[in-house]
Order: C-alpha cells, then structure tokens, then sequence
C-alpha cells in the first residue's frame, strides 16, 4: 500500500526535515534503514513509499508511525503560500498581515483577534463609516 493519501510530497518533506534535525545526509540515511545512498536518492526522488517502508524511517527517528504521521499531517495543516486574493488583502488592510503572522504562529483565531483588538476595531469602524455615509447623504 503506498501512503498517497498523506502525499508522498509532504511524506518526503517530513523526512528531509527528520534528516536536517539529526543532522545526517541520505548516506547515513541509507545505512540507517537499510538502504544504499543511490537507493535513497531514487526512492526520495519517486516518493513511492510504501506503509511498512514509512513505519521503518519513523522507527529509525525513534517515531511510531502514528507520530511520524501526525508530523506530515501538521506540515500540511500549515500553508507554505498564499494566494494572489489574499495576497491583496494583505497590501489593502496591514492588519491582515499581523493576523496571518499570529495564525501561523499557533494562536487560534480567538486568540489573534484579542492580540489585535480586532473586535474593537471592528465596532470602531463601523460607527465611523456609519457616520460618514450619513453624512454624504446629507449633502
């Protein structure tokens, strides 16, 4: 069974990050889980990994394969790019960008909008625009 569903992408993302922590290149790698360095290189660049095969390098990282997956599942919980929509969102209001920031750094939601007194703003705002529509109109 190869692992497709978690992405052999994220997968060979999750050990190169594994490798950069314990500081070892595929050489090591390869002695480390059975494997010639040329091996290595050619199963990294297909990413064709089978269950047993990903439960092994998680073995071999002192992982179970459940911890091993966990670590995958939260690189892809976390995005790496934005897009061209929030892109400008972010060059139209600069708050969004320290929002985005706290997000990434593990606030939860609630939590950056406290930082940011956002709510308030928010009212703030509001209010404001309420004042000066009114205002428009009445010219």
């Amino acid at each position: 069974m190869n692992v497709r569903n978690l992405g052999s992408a994220l997968v060979r993302s999750t050990i190169k990050d594994l490798l950069k922590k314990h500081n070892m290149k595929y050489k090591d790698f390869g002695k480390l889980i059975g494997l010639s360095e040329g091996s290595v290189k050619q199963l990294m660049t297909r990413g064709q990994f089978t269950l047993d095969r990903v439960e092994i390098i998680a073995q071999r990282f002192g992982l179970t394969l459940v911890e091993f997956l966990n670590i995958a599942y939260e690189k892809k919980k976390s995005p790496t790019r934005i897009s061209v929509s929030d892109e400008a969102l972010l060059t139209e209001q600069p708050f969004a960008i320290l929002l985005m920031f706290l997000l990434g750094s593990g606030f939860s939601l609630d939590e950056a909008k406290a930082r940011l007194n956002l709510e308030e703003k928010k009212k703030s705002k509001n209010h404001s625009s309420f004042g000066q529509d009114r205002n428009h109109r009445a010219s």
